[in-house]
């Protein structure tokens, strides 16, 4: 291995062409994209990743038999765990498959490696060789038909009023229901439109992801668990609004974000689900809040996040950690088991990759994965593009005001996209 040294907008230049040439090259790839996050929160390496074979397909290999093999091997992988694995984990029947759907799991051990840092990036002089001399294929011109929501405004009105009858009558506290906008037939360039994803939305936790011929181009702000040694952490996000047009409208919006009532409640619910859930894994008397609902901002929104963590007992292993807390409670609500079940009967599709997590596990069982929201998932196959937003619903929302907080959380995706107001039903 061995440092090649650049600018930073040099970095930037060549961190495309790599991604372009292992996307070209391979079928499995991963691209971490910490967006200099690291410097001030503590986020993803950068780093990207790619193999021809995939180590672990979830065809002939079930999550205990993957888990296993974490557990008998010094190896890193790195892939994804999709929203339908909770399938298995929770003994809930699948629905229908997601217009963009992904296997239950999937890891791959890596081929080729390059870490990018603030100055260059260390790889093998064979692979720089081999990326000096790629050329790129020529530009592909985007197509974008009209994006159907899976539920228009009154639709998505009608159907938070009957899920807070559902919190009414007891059976559930608060649940994360998300809609949908599908294009039946669209042509992008992935590596362009995530590149311009962080151009319009820089995320500590964003993600590439290529797998055969389908793709995540992720702009995830969310942690959802981190272990380095026998420390845990997980950082729910609960409390979204959008930035300001100038600094002081954006004070306005941070002091009433800090003063709600409805978003504190919300976040408390779910610090206290990931506690419960920590805890199954926990030495005794370990789990503990770092930070509650501290406001993180970003170049497009601001965001509540609080820090859950705890010391993970040492017979636990990687399988009985993410058993323990997967599917994320901010993705699905309390009670989680509750939850996933009126998702599933309102939602009516399976979520897929969406509000799964992509991430890592190394050779010494540390792991680090995110929460795959603010995403684009493209099938290049079938030209299929979808991209998902949720908010919290609780008593004390106001179906409006969710639907406009989903709409501010798909403004990423529509820029990056270039969509037309028009275009967006």
């Amino acid at each position: 291995m061995k440092k090649y040294f650049y600018s930073k907008s040099e970095i930037v230049q060549f961190k495309q062409k790599s991604l372009r040439y292992a996307c070209q090259k391979y079928e499995y790839v991963v691209l971490l994209e910490p967006n200099q996050f690291g410097i001030t929160q503590k986020s993803f390496p950068c780093k990207l990743i790619f193999a021809s074979s995939c180590h672990v397909p979830a065809a002939t290999y079930g999550f205990d038999t993957f888990c296993n093999e974490i557990a008998d091997n010094q190896y890193d992988y790195f892939g994804f765990m999709t929203y339908s694995l909770m399938h298995g984990i929770e003994g809930i029947a699948k629905g229908s498959s997601a217009a963009v759907s992904f296997p239950d799991f999937m890891f791959f051990v890596p081929e080729y490696e390059i870490t990018f840092d603030h100055d260059g990036a260390l790889l093998s002089e064979t692979l720089m060789h081999q990326i000096e001399l790629y050329s790129a294929p020529p530009h592909i011109t985007p197509i974008l038909h009209h994006f159907k929501p899976h539920f228009n405004k009154n639709e998505y009105v009608n159907t938070v009023h009957d899920i807070q009858r559902q919190i009414i009558n007891g059976n559930i506290y608060e649940i994360n229901f998300c809609n949908t906008w599908d294009s039946p037939y669209a042509v992008i360039d992935p590596i362009n439109t995530f590149f311009e994803l962080m151009h319009h939305s820089p995320m500590p936790f964003a993600a590439f992801l290529k797998y055969k011929q389908k793709y995540c181009l992720c702009a995830s702000p969310e942690r959802f668990l981190h272990k380095n040694g026998n420390n845990i952490i997980s950082q729910p996000i609960k409390g979204t609004s959008k930035r300001g047009k100038s600094q002081t409208e954006d004070n306005i919006i941070i002091d009433k974000l800090l003063a709600s009532d409805k978003e504190y409640s919300e976040n408390i619910m779910i610090t206290d689900l990931v506690r419960n859930d920590l805890s199954k894994i926990a030495a005794r008397g370990t789990v503990t809040v770092s930070e509650l609902c501290k406001l993180y901002t970003y170049s497009s929104v601001h965001q509540l996040i609080t820090t859950v963590s705890c010391i993970c007992g040492s017979e636990y292993t990687f399988g009985d950690i993410i058993k323990a807390a997967f599917p994320m409670g901010s993705m699905t609500g309390a009670p989680k088991y509750n939850a996933i079940k009126l998702i599933q009967h309102y939602e009516k599709i399976d979520r897929g990759l969406f509000s799964g997590s992509i991430g890592y596990v190394s050779g010494n069982k540390d792991f680090d994965f995110n929460v795959v929201i603010r995403s684009i998932f493209y099938d290049e196959e079938a030209n299929v593009l979808t991209f998902s937003a949720g908010s919290g619903i609780t008593a004390y929302a106001h179906a409006y005001d969710e639907w406009d907080e989903c709409i501010t959380k798909i403004q990423s995706m529509i820029a990056a996209l270039g969509i037309e107001a028009n275009k967006l039903g």
